[in-house]
């Protein structure tokens, strides 16, 4: 109910200003909550999970990262304009908090997100002169403190390859992940796999919302699905999906992937085209992409967080008459 109000203020609030401001209340929330419960909340502040994991106010550590780094695109467009220096530090300061909290909570999905989404970015720069020009301009403001980055880092190289490869393998690296195969596997390859052997039983409309494989209920009875008994109506859709292509392709078939390829195209195109900088394009593309690890495009609760940045690029974007076609 509070995501589906939120959404429809989008419509009475004329200021996209006010939008963001409200927007980054949450994350100051989402920061001094979950900080308290780092510093003070023991094991209250961690996943109970083999590897312990940092979660904060969120009900899994996966989340803290898919719902930080819209924030790290917002605040790193902050930087770059001329009129925000007076707030530097405190952006500064920010991002560094969103990093040491992904890392804590071992978010290696928000951070494939990121890169993916950052390379398909760049690529669409490249067939825009404005997103060029804004793209060169970024480069050469950041390169002295990317230099300097570099620089600094060369003596601690070990240090930050053993970090990475703790974050990579969510610090359990061990006789049974010892290659990034089983790590896949024993993440998320197992659920894909049972996804694509449902989307096999029916190719072209799909199984329905929610529909599990039978090894999943031979597995967990978490898993069964529970009907309506007077229309005899699915009410629960207890699946997790691994990968949003075969999610899709699961539950709508082929067509309904086609069908959702038409709509994000033209959504896409909209937003591409109206867009005044190509960090709102960023933002908007990442949406899309942390999805095909989570599946948090069509789903509810705490992933419906993610369609408020979608309400707000297209909130920037219908500013000016927009370019459709």
């Amino acid at each position: 109910c509070g995501s589906s109000f939120a959404i429809l203020v989008f419509d009475v609030t004329k200021k996209p200003e006010k939008l963001l401001s409200w927007m980054i209340a949450i994350f100051l929330n989402l920061i001094l909550f979950s900080s308290y419960s780092l510093l003070f909340g023991g094991s209250t502040g961690s996943y109970l999970g083999k590897s312990g994991l940092f979660q904060g106010v969120f009900s899994h550590p996966n989340i803290m990262g898919i719902h930080l780094i819209p924030f790290l695109i917002i605040f790193t467009y902050y930087l770059s304009l001329k009129g925000k220096k007076k707030y530097s530090l405190i952006l500064y300061l920010s991002i560094l908090l969103i990093f040491c909290f992904i890392y804590l909570s071992g978010s290696r999905g928000a951070m494939s997100t990121l890169a993916i989404c950052l390379i398909i970015t760049f690529f669409i720069s490249l067939f825009n002169k404005k997103y060029t020009t804004q793209i060169k301009k970024i480069f050469k403001n950041s390169f002295i403190l990317l230099f300097v980055i570099t620089i600094i880092s060369i003596p601690f190289f070990d240090l930050i390859v053993n970090g990475f490869e703790n974050f990579f393998y969510k610090g359990v690296l061990d006789e049974d992940y010892s290659s990034v195969e089983d790590v896949f596997f024993l993440s998320r390859g197992w659920r894909i796999m049972m996804s694509y052997e449902n989307f096999l039983n029916s190719p072209i409309i799909g199984n329905g919302f929610g529909t599990p494989t039978e090894a999943f209920i031979g597995m967990n009875e978490y898993y069964n699905i529970t009907y309506d008994p007077i229309f005899n109506l699915p009410i629960s859709a207890p699946t997790e999906k691994s990968f949003f292509f075969i999610g899709v392709l699961e539950e709508i078939g082929t067509v309904g992937l086609l069908l959702f390829f038409i709509y994000y195209y033209k959504y896409s195109k909209i937003i591409i085209q109206n867009s005044e900088t190509i960090f709102i394009v960023a933002l908007y593309i990442y949406i899309f992409i942390s999805s095909m690890f989570e599946f948090y495009y069509f789903s509810m609760g705490n992933a419906a967080f993610q369609w408020l940045w979608i309400g707000y690029c297209s909130k920037l974007v219908m500013k000016s008459k927009l370019r459709i076609v």
